[in-house]
């Protein structure tokens, strides 16, 4: 994995053993927003859907929270994350499905992963820094479930696999796939 993958699981760490600490990061972004536009400065203003309501709730959702364990990198996590990266800035499509029909469990089969228990898929677009993806994934803005969010806070998890390459609609794609084995690799 490269520095700033690595640096994904650790910010994703930071969340989960404490994530009433992470929503001070949440804090400090309100002050970029203005209506549902993000504004920082240097970079490019950013419409969202939900604008501060998303954050705020995302912040009463991490002051309730309690903290769950720290993932282990995982190798087979990391190359099917890496084959979904390398095929999204290759094809610039987005969502969990390969160009080549493969979901999730496939490409974690296909990388020899080993036998899961549980299995779980992150995509962020846009940013290739580290805290900016896991927060864009926190907040969730414009997806009802919250799913992103869900996984990152799911106690069931104990690995991760994290890939980012560029992407050619939205600068960066950062996969994340995460998981619980029932064998140890």
């Amino acid at each position: 994995m490269t520095e700033t993958e690595q640096e994904v699981i650790h910010e994703l760490n930071k969340v989960r053993t404490n994530p009433k600490a992470y929503a001070l990061y949440l804090k400090e972004e309100r002050q970029y927003y203005s209506g549902k536009n993000i504004s920082k400065p240097g970079e490019i203003t950013v419409k969202t859907r939900e604008g501060l309501v998303a954050v705020n709730e995302c912040i009463a959702a991490l002051a309730k929270a309690k903290p769950v364990g720290v993932l282990r990198p995982h190798k087979g996590l990391s190359e099917a994350a890496a084959w979904l990266a390398a095929d999204q800035a290759k094809t610039g499509r987005t969502g969990h499905n390969g160009s080549d029909g493969s979901n999730l469990s496939q490409r974690v089969e296909r990388h020899d992963a080993g036998s899961y228990i549980t299995i779980g898929e992150n995509i962020s677009y846009g940013s290739g820094e580290a805290r900016q993806i896991v927060m864009q994934l926190l907040i969730d803005d414009g997806v009802a479930s919250r799913g992103h969010r869900h996984n990152i806070l799911n106690a069931a998890f104990d690995c991760c696999g994290v890939a980012i390459n560029t992407h050619s609609v939205y600068r960066y794609v950062c996969v994340m796939d995460f998981g619980k084995f029932s064998s140890k690799w």
